[in-house]
């Protein structure tokens, strides 16, 4: 049995909708939209708002897929935007500063902190090693390499030798067994939530495994529970909740 879909109909009526504007009236629409700024032979076309609601002035396939890459690309390359932009207000700015950009951003803590980790300046792929159009994903694999392999694997990416960030992240790992171990910064220990102890983990290894979701690595949940443990160990042994009332606003339990 064929399935029978009731036309697309678009509503000239209806403001907030998809709309085809008057000529007389599109330089006034595209002087509101200051968000997505899109190229001139776009813009002739059509429109996006603040508030993220496109606008036709008639039809024309080929602006609407240049209008179609210029969204892709600003969604690749908004992760590296925050990840920079986060890194400089630490340097510059309060420390309470990064708390309130990653609240007033809406998007996970643990996401937010990945990103600027990742292009940390000193211990990330740092602003003079970033490739333009290359995806976070593939700058999230080569993060973990000494600056001269960061450099080799993201010209290779670049060169369009890898088809997905699995296979960078197999080159990635392949050339973490063969770099001497003395090239990398000593791993931080990684305290077991269980019972305390400082050698139960690998840090290295928990890097590689992440939430599909929000992409927090496997350490952070660990960092997380061990900061826990230690406010109520605290709490338990003098009666004061501070340090339980820090991790309580710093992960937004309640």
């Amino acid at each position: 049995m064929t399935e029978t879909r009731a036309p697309y109909v678009i509503d000239r009526k209806m403001p907030k909708f998809t709309v085809a504007q008057e000529t007389a009236d599109w330089p006034k629409l595209l002087k509101a939209c200051t968000l997505f700024v899109l190229p001139a032979s776009v813009s002739e076309w059509y429109a996006i708002d603040d508030s993220g609601l496109l606008y036709a002035n008639g039809v024309d396939e080929n602006a609407f897929r240049a209008m179609w890459k210029h969204l892709v690309s600003l969604e690749k390359a908004l992760p590296r935007a925050i990840g920079n932009a986060l890194n400089y207000a630490e340097r510059h700015f309060n420390e309470d500063l990064i708390d309130e950009l990653m609240i007033l951003s809406g998007r996970r803590e643990s996401t937010l902190r990945q990103y600027k980790r990742v292009y940390n300046p000193h211990t990330g792929v740092a602003p003079e090693r970033q490739r333009d159009g290359v995806p976070y994903s593939y700058d999230r694999e080569a993060a973990p390499l000494p600056p001269d392999e960061q450099d080799k694997l993201l010209d290779r990416v670049v060169a369009g030798e890898f088809d997905s960030s699995e296979q960078v992240h197999a080159e990635r790992l392949r050339i973490q067994k063969e770099t001497p171990k003395e090239t990398f910064a000593p791993e931080l220990p990684v305290i077991c939530p269980i019972c305390g102890g400082q050698h139960g983990w690998n840090r290295a290894r928990l890097d590689w495994v992440e939430c599909a979701d929000c992409h927090a690595k496997g350490f952070e949940p660990l960092d997380h529970l061990a900061k826990l443990r230690a406010a109520v160990v605290h709490l338990y042994k003098t009666g004061d909740r501070g340090p339980l009332d820090a991790y309580v606003a710093d992960y937004h339990v309640c």
